[in-house]
């Protein structure tokens, strides 16, 4: 997978976070962190972890969360690859993510 879907990805993501939880930080301050939950994969808002959405609900089976746009479901079946999906996600944020301090 190319840099610019997994940045792609990761933005949309941040998009569909801000939207859902209407958050008033700009996307380029938004930072995403990833967890996996008995066979459920989040994304968090790294500021503030209590905000929340599942990507996948069976990552043993990939169940990917229907609604999310093409390139977040790719970049989800492409985590889906790994052992550890959250940590393949989290070091991608880091290197894609494109987020300011």
């Amino acid at each position: 997978m190319e840099y610019r879907e997994l940045m792609y990805g990761f933005s949309d993501l941040k998009d569909l976070m801000i939207e859902n939880y209407q958050i008033e930080r700009g996307r380029e301050f938004v930072k995403l962190y990833f967890t996996e939950q008995r066979e459920w994969l989040f994304v968090h808002d790294y500021d503030d972890h209590k905000k929340q959405m599942y990507i996948c609900n069976n990552v043993k089976d990939k169940k990917i969360r229907k609604g999310l746009s093409d390139r977040a479901q790719k970049l989800t079946r492409e985590a889906l690859k790994y052992s550890s999906p959250a940590q393949f996600l989290n070091s991608g944020f880091l290197l894609y993510g494109f987020f300011q301090s």
